[in-house]
């Protein structure tokens, strides 16, 4: 399909990698004339425009409209816009958004929830993905907009923090009364959620309901006969004439008590006996019921594959078989400590120390194998607090958390990498670059620090730092889609196309249904050639 209005096309795609923020940048005075000649044109062919602009470039026009201020805002609003993109290039559009004020953002895409085609759906899982907010004035006025489809529903109450869910609750049953149909039963399947906050996770639109779970039915096992049941109270049951029976017969008398016939009324035996005469002993009401006999003792089998019990030299190779494991056991945790200590000596040049102080208790977790001093577990209690502000995109008050919890164990690469996070998204860049080299003189392996790294070495046209960022990133974690398309992009900007293309085909190994990767590929099959 050929490029519509190609000018502005190549424009907006340089403005998104142009260094600096977004309303000082070199191409936006450009841009700003391209859309006020192109005005009327993109307000009556846009249907007919969006499917030839690739995801990026039709971000960044409704970006770019309300940077600037364009009437062409109103006329192609951004929730238009996010309707002509299938759920799968949605990734795309959270990586471009990455580049611009969370504010800004934030502000667009609630205006695209008011949106009445699918574009609110979109906006909504961009907005839960990236862990913002909304007020929660405003959910009412949502709701009775439109009627959010179920991934819709679980997406919305994401932008509701959680620590004011309980709150969220109470709104929606008093706003309940007010609604009738389906608006009712929208309202109510949000409660049902908040019951179970689990499944409150961002998902992305499109994504199939989870199907609902098959009762088991387990079936009643019938009374048991008459024999088993005789068993139970002592054995095999005596055949009639052979001895005494197991149980009395209608009209035989035990003692003083008589066995009424079938058809007489309730059994004496079972009648409540009256109270005793003063002066009287109790009397003792024999039982109708066959005595309790023990079942009998039985020699102990012999073990499977054996003819006999089992010998001494079998019981001594069993001890001695159990003295090598617990020996083994030992062995290693004295392996593993030596581990520790070696790993604490031979620490990276600049990273902190990890050796626990003096008198401090340490631990050895069972699945990492690292050491848990005191003051990592202090440290990771500031270091949850500061998760929590952070999913609010409450990035300030997060970073105190964080910056408390590396004060507490400088060597909790969590707290380093996600102070580093935060930092970012406020847009002080060389204080999230210094966070996450600190991180990585940490743990040098940490994939998430590489990643942001690089993005930081890519903004500042650092093109070989952001190359070999990304490369490590990719190595450490290569089931992320976005980590493999920002690597597999900034390969093609390079023209590095031998190194390209057996990235492209193992993220299309990997990803077979991201369409995103399927267009890199295509380019570098086509620009490669």
């Amino acid at each position: 399909m050929e490029l519509a209005f190609p000018a502005l096309a190549i424009r907006l795609d340089a403005w998104l990698h142009e260094p600096g923020p977004p309303a000082g940048r070199p191409s936006l005075p450009e841009i700003r004339r391209l859309l006020d000649a192109e005005q009327e044109a993109l307000a009556a062919r846009w249907l007919e425009t969006a499917p030839g602009w690739p995801t990026a470039t039709r971000t960044g026009f409704g970006l770019a409209c309300l940077v600037t201020g364009h009437p062409l805002a109103g006329a192609v609003p951004f929730g238009r816009i996010l309707d002509t993109l299938p759920p799968d290039r949605l990734s795309e559009v959270a990586s471009t958004l990455e580049g611009f004020d969370t504010s800004f953002v934030a502000q667009a895409l609630t205006l695209a929830l008011t949106h009445p085609g699918p574009g609110a759906e979109a906006a909504a899982w961009l907005l839960a993905e990236a862990s913002y907010s909304i007020p929660l004035a405003d959910l009412p006025a949502l709701l009775r907009a439109r009627l959010w489809s179920p991934v819709g529903r679980r997406n919305l109450l994401c932008l509701v923090p959680m620590v004011i869910r309980g709150e969220a609750g109470n709104l929606l049953r008093d706003l309940l009364p007010t609604l009738a149909g389906e608006q009712e039963a929208q309202v109510q399947a949000l409660l049902d959620l908040l019951r179970d906050p689990p499944t409150i996770q961002p998902t992305p639109p499109g994504t199939p309901p989870a199907p609902a779970a098959t009762p088991i039915l387990t079936p009643v096992s019938a009374p048991p006969p008459a024999d088993v049941e005789a068993a139970a109270y002592g054995g095999p049951p005596n055949p009639p004439g052979d001895g005494e029976p197991a149980l009395p017969l209608p009209g035989d008398t035990i003692g003083p008590v008589t066995v009424p016939v079938r058809g007489s009324s309730t059994p004496a035996a079972l009648r409540p006996s009256p109270a005793p005469l003063p002066d009287q002993p109790t009397p003792v009401r024999p039982s109708v019921l066959p005595a309790h006999k023990p079942p009998p003792r039985t020699s102990r089998p012999a073990a499977p594959g054996t003819s006999g019990p089992v010998t001494r030299a079998e019981r001594l190779t069993g001890w001695f078989t159990n003295l090598y494991v617990l020996a083994g056991g030992a062995l290693a945790l004295v392996l593993a400590a030596f581990l520790t200590v070696a790993r604490w000596e031979a620490r990276p040049a600049g990273a902190p120390d990890s050796r626990p102080k003096a008198g401090e208790k340490v631990w050895i977790d069972a699945v990492t194998r690292r050491p848990i001093t005191e003051s990592f577990l202090a440290a990771d209690k500031e270091y949850r607090m500061g998760e929590i502000f952070r999913i609010q995109d409450r990035f300030a008050d997060a970073t105190s958390f964080y910056r408390a919890a590396t004060a507490l164990d400088p060597t909790h690469v969590e707290a380093q990498d996600r102070l580093g996070y935060c930092l970012y998204k406020m847009k002080d860049f060389p204080a999230a670059e210094e966070q996450f080299k600190a991180a990585l003189r940490i743990d040098a392996g940490f994939y998430r620090s590489h990643f942001y790294l690089g993005r930081l070495h890519r903004r500042a046209q650092r093109w070989e730092e952001a190359l070999a960022e990304f490369r490590l990133a990719f190595a450490g974690k290569k089931d992320l889609a976005q980590i493999g398309i920002e690597y597999l992009d900034l390969l093609i900007r390079l023209g590095l196309f031998e190194e390209a293309r057996p990235v492209a085909g193992e993220l299309v190994t990997r990803f077979p249904s991201n369409r995103q990767i399927a267009d890199l590929q295509a380019r570098v099959l086509q620009e490669g050639s």
